[in-house]
C-alpha cells in the first residue's frame, strides 16, 4: 500500500466511517476505563412524560366520596425519593457497557477497518557484543580523539608522497607523462596523473 492510498483510507475512516464521531465524544468518553475493562458510555434516551401547565385553570382532585371537586389538590403518591439519604453524584452502571480490551479492540477494529494485528508471543533475538562504533559529532568528552587522529595520520599517509622525488621522472628522456604516471604506481606512489601533466607543463 502506498502513502497516496494510506492517506485516502485514513481519510475515509476519519470522515465517512465515523460521521457520529462528534456526537459521540459530546455524551462522553472512556475515562472510567482501565486495564481490565473498556467502559462505554451508551446514549440514554429520555422518556417522554406529561408535564402539568401551570397556566390551566382547575383540575380533577380526590375528593370525598371518591367524587372529586374541582381546584382540589391530587396527593403525591409514595414512591421514589421517599426514602432518606443523600442523592449519588455519579451515574449508575446501568449507563455504560463494560466490554475487555481485546473484545474492544477486535470491535474497533471491525467498524473502523484498521487491520490490526496481533503482536503475538513472539521472541526477538537480541545479539550482544562489543560496541565498535564510533561517533563522529558530539561533546569532546563522548569522543575517541586518538582513534579520529590515527585514522586522520593513515589517510594523510596514504596520499602524501614525495613531489620531488616524481617530478625527477619527468627529466629523464624520452619519458612523457604516461611512462611517468606508469612508473610512479608500479613503485605504489598515491600520484595521480592530472599532478604529473600539470608538474611537466611547470616544468
Amino acid at each position: 500500500m502506498g502513502l497516496t492510498e494510506d492517506r485516502e483510507r485514513f481519510r475515509e475512516v476519519g470522515e465517512t466511517r465515523r460521521e457520529d464521531l462528534a456526537e459521540f465524544i459530546s455524551h462522553g468518553d472512556l475515562g472510567g476505563s482501565d486495564a481490565d475493562r473498556i467502559r462505554i458510555p451508551i446514549k440514554v434516551v429520555d422518556l417522554p412524560a406529561f408535564e402539568y401547565d401551570q397556566r390551566a385553570a382547575g383540575g380533577v382532585g380526590q375528593g370525598g366520596d371518591g367524587q372529586p371537586q374541582p381546584g382540589q389538590p391530587v396527593d403525591p403518591e409514595p414512591g421514589d425519593g421517599d426514602e432518606e439519604g443523600d442523592p449519588g453524584e455519579e451515574g449508575g452502571d446501568h449507563e455504560y457497557y463494560e466490554m475487555d480490551p481485546e473484545e474492544f479492540a477486535r470491535e474497533l477494529d471491525e467498524a473502523l477497518g484498521l487491520d490490526l494485528e496481533p503482536k503475538g508471543k513472539r521472541v526477538v533475538a537480541e545479539v550482544e557484543g562489543d560496541f565498535t562504533d564510533t561517533a563522529r559529532s558530539g561533546p569532546r568528552g563522548t569522543l575517541d580523539v586518538d582513534e579520529f587522529f590515527k585514522r586522520g595520520l593513515k589517510r594523510h599517509l596514504a596520499t602524501d608522497f614525495d613531489e620531488s622525488y616524481v617530478r625527477e621522472g619527468l627529466f629523464v628522456a624520452g619519458a612523457d607523462v604516461d611512462d611517468v604516471f606508469a612508473w610512479a604506481r608500479d613503485q605504489g606512489i598515491p600520484v595521480s596523473r592530472a599532478w604529473i601533466a600539470d608538474a611537466a607543463a611547470t616544468a
